[in-house]
């Protein structure tokens, strides 16, 4: 979708050959970025899934219910939001006319691969070790 929205914004200038190039240029820009995209939303959502099941859930409180853990996911979306489009701000130059659509976009994918990752850390912590975080996961023994 966004390499279509990318090819779109270079198509759209045809006949002027500049503003082409640059267009062409922005996407070389996001392309390479693309490594950094993904240790952000890994890191992102790693890093807060261990934090909700071990630093933040060895406080005294009762940090078990389902509701923290939603909270620490939401965290983990709107980080990896501002992050990714934070990155793809500062990488991608020149700025053209629809360029921060497809910014936004990529943050936004990005958005949906962290909350995966979340849910696969969690799954990890809840199936690995002993916690009285929120389980969601856990599987019943017989």
């Amino acid at each position: 979708m966004v390499c279509w929205q990318a090819i779109s914004l270079v198509n759209s200038f045809g006949d002027n050959e500049q503003l082409r190039n640059q267009a062409k240029t922005f996407w070389k820009h996001l392309e390479a970025g693309t490594w950094f995209y993904i240790i952000a939303f890994i890191a992102i959502a790693a890093f807060f899934a261990y934090w909700y099941y071990k630093p933040y859930n060895n406080r005294p409180g009762r940090h078990f219910r389902p509701s923290h853990w939603a909270k620490f996911g939401v965290i983990t979306i709107v980080v990896t939001f501002v992050a990714t489009l934070l990155i793809t701000v500062l990488m991608a130059y020149p700025k053209l006319d629809g360029s921060f659509v497809i910014e936004l976009k990529i943050a936004l994918a990005n958005i949906l691969y962290a909350a995966g990752i979340y849910l696969v850390c969690s799954l990890g912590f809840c199936l690995s070790g002993k916690t009285n975080a929120f389980i969601p996961f856990k599987l019943k023994k017989k």
